[in-house]
């Protein structure tokens, strides 16, 4: 597995911001590049501009922002494509924790947590990839093989189709019949 990792910090707090990068970026096994921005705005236009890809986000949920913190989540979601969220909130917010990873984030961190245990940090962003890269082989696998149930059941009912380079061209019974 890949040992060094590209990681966007969206974090308004700049103390929580600056241990989070430091630690991160001091650690020897795996080694972090660790890319900060205080906003989600900030955040976003770095993430379509860099043409590193960036294997992790960490997102604080509370960023001082005018939406509320299932907004931002989803705000960052939409913006992200595929790269795993690991969303950072307090002690309190444990519902909306658990909302978000209903939603889809990759991971948790408690900030109150990380002050105490900062390897879990680690810990979250390796595993977090780890997932994110079985979902997309899994999700890619589904989709190859619904398009193969597809082209069969296609056959079956007595077509025929012609596999191009963007995707099946289905010829029917019907359309011959115009020619």
């Amino acid at each position: 597995m890949k040992r060094n990792f590209n990681v966007l910090l969206v974090d308004s707090h700049p103390a929580d911001a600056t241990k989070i990068k430091t630690f991160l970026e001091q650690n020897a096994e795996p080694s972090f590049q660790v890319w900060h921005h205080s906003t989600c705005e900030k955040a976003v236009n770095f993430f379509k501009e860099k043409s590193t890809k960036i294997d992790v986000i960490i997102l604080d949920l509370f960023i001082d922002d005018a939406r509320n913190p299932k907004e931002i989540y989803e705000f960052m979601q939409r913006s992200a494509g595929n790269t795993p969220i690991i969303a950072v909130t307090s002690q309190a917010a444990h519902s909306l924790a658990r909302e978000v990873v209903g939603e889809g984030a990759a991971g948790i961190i408690v900030r109150e947590r990380f002050r105490v245990l900062p390897n879990r940090l680690i810990d979250s962003i390796e595993f977090s990839i780890i997932r994110n890269k079985l979902l997309s082989e899994l999700k890619e696998k589904n989709a190859e093989e619904a398009w193969q149930h597809k082209r069969i059941l296609h056959w079956m009912t007595g077509g025929y189709s012609v596999e191009s380079e963007t995707g099946p061209v289905v010829e029917s019974a019907e359309s011959k019949k115009g020619r």
